[in-house]
């Protein structure tokens, strides 16, 4: 490659990644309009870019987006706004969970993290919906199990799941968060939201209105 042919290069190059670094601005900055508040929870690096090498030839640029723990709360607060309430008034600090309604729905959002076998730590963003009470008999308990297995085949992107200490099951979504928008972050609650409020009918048509001791 001759000498003006390596300038060009070097200038895609640099053209493509201030490209992608205005577009991550963007990014930043619509959610800073969306919510003002977000400015203080914005990361320092929120954007990472990756390049592959092939011989002494650059391939193409590729934009990862980082969503961490602060930007989640800022979906948080931006959802808030729009359904007319804060981040604020719908957190516990003893559960350190955010709970938000849906109908007859009632769903506990929050953020768990874990240690990864290469050391690394990944966060979910997990919501829990009570959907049914567990009866105190035992066999009424195993058929009411056996149907929620059932179910779990029937539902998308929903698991059941059982507190026997909170004495409920529980619809579950979950996900990374690693490059979650906010469009998906709020498509995971209102899903939850919907299958709750269907698996609910469901249990309760099934098995009848709920009655037990252990709540």
């Amino acid at each position: 490659m001759n000498d003006e042919n390596k300038a060009n290069k070097q200038f895609a190059d640099i053209s493509m990644s201030s490209w992608l670094e205005n577009m991550c601005n963007w990014r930043l900055l619509i959610l800073t309009h969306l919510n003002p508040a977000a400015n203080k929870f914005l990361p320092a690096t929120n954007c990472v870019f990756h390049r592959s090498r092939r011989g002494n030839s650059f391939g193409v640029l590729k934009l990862k987006i980082m969503t961490t723990n602060e930007m989640v709360k800022v979906y948080v607060e931006q959802l808030c706004t729009e359904i007319g309430t804060t981040g604020a008034a719908i957190y516990n600090a003893n559960t350190k969970a955010w709970y938000f309604t849906r109908g007859s729905a009632k769903l506990e959002v929050f953020l768990t993290s874990y240690e990864t076998v290469t050391k690394t730590i990944r966060t979910f963003v997990r919501v829990f919906c009570p959907i049914y009470a567990l009866p105190a008999d035992k066999q009424k308990q195993l058929d009411l199990y056996t149907g929620a297995l059932e179910a779990n085949t029937q539902y998308m992107g929903v698991k059941i799941s059982s507190i026997p200490a909170n004495g409920f099951l529980y619809a579950v979504a979950e996900r990374d968060i690693e490059g979650m928008d906010y469009n998906e972050f709020t498509t995971l609650i209102s899903d939850l939201g919907y299958w709750a409020d269907q698996l609910d009918n469901f249990l309760a048509e099934r098995f009848g209105a709920p009655q037990t001791s252990l709540n």
